[in-house]
């Protein structure tokens, strides 16, 4: 079973588009390319300063990752990785991320980071 991996591509550049389907191929990693967004409107901007603060580049890069968060949410998926467009990454990725799983306390299959365990804390 190939494995999905969520990617924004905020300019649909062909080039990028090419490099992230040879490394899908390659790496038999599923990818979903994601539109970015262009514009935020007033309302879906976060309260405080965000719109002072953040530029429309990056109020469109924030929304599109929500929308990323969206999707996984909505698909019910347990577990997703979310990349930028232009990422590279190495071809032996599968195995690098299953020796970091194997490596975490209380890993499985269905928990890879561990019950108890946050890989972003």
């Amino acid at each position: 079973m190939r494995s999905p991996i969520e990617t924004e591509n905020k300019n649909r550049r062909t080039d990028q588009i090419d490099t992230a389907a040879l490394l899908s191929s390659y790496t038999e990693i599923d990818i979903v390319l994601v539109d970015g967004v262009r514009e935020v409107t007033e309302k879906a901007i976060p309260p405080g300063k965000g719109a002072q603060v953040l530029s429309k580049a990056e109020l469109g890069c924030w929304r599109a990752h929500l929308n990323m968060l969206r999707m996984v949410i909505d698909r019910r998926l347990e577990t997703a990785l979310i990349l930028e467009a232009d990422v590279d990454w190495d071809i032996r990725i599968k195995d690098q991320l299953t020796l970091v799983s194997e490596n975490i306390p209380d890993s499985t299959l269905a928990y890879p980071y561990g019950k108890s365990q946050s890989p972003l804390c």
